[in-house]
């Protein structure tokens, strides 16, 4: 049995995230004319938390959910909390993870609001949240410091790896495995949606270095045309329709929805501006096995 959301949750979280995903997208295309450019207070947090590692962690989806629960819970709320699930059946495991979900759902405030409920805005507001974090002991700054890593790596890997969904067909946690166990084409597609990787990934750093060594030719060629593309320059005609594809398959429903539920999923959540092309369950029959054939990693989950 796996421990997942309730469908009724399910299709509540999609109806209400994927539409802000999908306007998140758009707004960005549009303004930055397919530049991903991430708004000033993320990359100052992003730089003064010194997170750049958070690009080793597209591993799989559950590494990116480890770190949402740990700034929800902390290291040792997190640790306890799995302790006890350990402890009881299964049946009681889907029931506390459905009620840990349903007290997110209950928050009545978007995806950012709600991920950022805190962070201080004027100059008056930063002072005080300054003074009040020296006033902490070192023990306390030291566990704030890393609750606020965790929230800001899983922010990263979020954009990042449905972002990729939008414009490769494909998420990061399948791009960058595949890249690391050899696959090039993959590693450049990754680099395209995450020019990070090419600084701080060991892998990365290490494949660029030795291509550049060994006068890979075709390689660099390759890769500089990649990094000259706009982040969010896509051949995927219906992102909105990919992301609810990829909402549905890191929650491990994606195989027990009909595509006629999958249609009235995309109606519910209003998708129909950029899905107006997805007019029967062939359609979606056709972009759901083309979504799938993306994500053949080689024994490589998205989970």
């Amino acid at each position: 049995m796996k421990i997942r959301p309730s469908k009724s949750q399910v299709i509540k979280i999609i109806t209400r995230q994927a539409p802000e995903y999908v306007d998140f997208f758009m707004e960005f295309k549009a303004d930055a004319h397919g530049w991903l450019i991430l708004p000033d207070k993320l990359i100052q947090a992003k730089n003064n938390l010194n997170i750049n590692q958070y690009v080793t962690l597209y591993r799989d989806q559950k590494t990116i959910d480890t770190c949402l629960m740990l700034f929800l819970m902390g290291k040792d709320g997190l640790k306890e909390w799995n302790s006890e699930l350990a402890t009881i059946p299964v049946e009681e495991q889907q029931k506390e993870c459905e009620s840990i979900i349903q007290e997110i759902l209950d928050e009545p405030l978007d995806y950012f609001d709600k991920l950022l409920p805190e962070w201080p805005e004027s100059q008056e507001e930063i002072d005080a949240a300054r003074t009040a974090f020296e006033s902490m002991d070192n023990e306390r700054k030291k566990a704030e410091v890393q609750r606020a890593q965790y929230l800001l790596m899983h922010i990263f890997l979020s954009i990042h790896n449905l972002f990729s969904v939008m414009t490769n067909g494909e998420s990061m946690v399948s791009l960058v495995p595949k890249a690391i166990q050899g696959d090039d084409e993959s590693l450049f597609k990754a680099i395209k949606v995450d020019r990070n990787l090419i600084d701080h990934h060991p892998y990365f750093v290490e494949r660029i270095k030795r291509a550049k060594l060994e006068g890979e030719k075709e390689f660099i060629k390759e890769l500089a045309r990649y990094q000259a593309r706009p982040n969010l320059i896509s051949q995927i005609k219906l992102p909105g329709l990919y992301v609810v594809f990829a909402m549905l398959d890191v929650m491990s429903w994606l195989d027990d929805f009909s595509h006629e539920e999958i249609l009235d999923l995309c109606d519910a959540a209003k998708l129909d501006r950029w899905q107006h092309s997805i007019v029967d369950t062939n359609a979606v029959t056709k972009r759901l096995a083309q979504y799938r054939r993306y994500q053949k990693t080689g024994g490589v989950s998205m989970h």
